[in-house]
């Protein structure tokens, strides 16, 4: 049985708890009022244990979420590490075995050095602080405009697959 056909057979029950005629509560009618009540409350109470048990699984899930990014940044930085030893290593030459294979792409991004301030407002990023907009100023160099402060520069990006 549901909290619903609970509530409907309260309401029921409550109709016919005082005859019409007589005035007078009937008795048995109050009785299975009673034994409705009960178990609408322990169903009310299931239901109310049911959403703390959710909330706490959430919550428990929250913190493992947040050890698990920390974990996933701390394997982040050692990747970044070790390919910056290998880019050490290799200087921009391939290298391949039959476990691994290590190449670079040829790539360019925009630098900025300059006054973010004196930069039009679509080259900027308004975050908190204002940045340049990179992306914006490397494809305004790309078309051959001149930005003060701005230059294209070529970079090796490390592969590793």
């Amino acid at each position: 049985m549901n909290i619903y056909s609970i509530n409907n057979e309260i309401e029921e029950l409550i109709e016919r708890l005082i005859d019409p005629e007589t005035g007078e509560i009937d008795e048995d009618v109050a009785d299975e009022l009673d034994e409705l009540e009960m178990s609408r409350n322990d169903m009310i109470e299931n239901i109310a244990l049911t959403c703390k048990e959710y909330l706490a699984s959430a919550e428990a899930l929250k913190a493992e979420k947040a050890v698990l990014n920390e974990r996933q940044k701390l394997y982040e930085k050692k990747a970044d590490t070790i390919k910056k030893l290998l880019d050490r290593e290799l200087m921009g030459s391939k290298f391949e075995t039959p476990k691994v294979c290590v190449t670079y792409r040829k790539s360019e991004k925009a630098l900025y050095d300059g006054d973010i301030n004196k930069l039009p407002e679509k080259l900027q990023n308004k975050k908190v602080t204002i940045t340049a907009n990179l992306t914006a100023i490397k494809a305004e160099l790309k078309a051959g405009k001149v930005i003060e402060g701005a230059e294209l520069v070529k970079c090796n990006n490390l592969s590793i697959k």
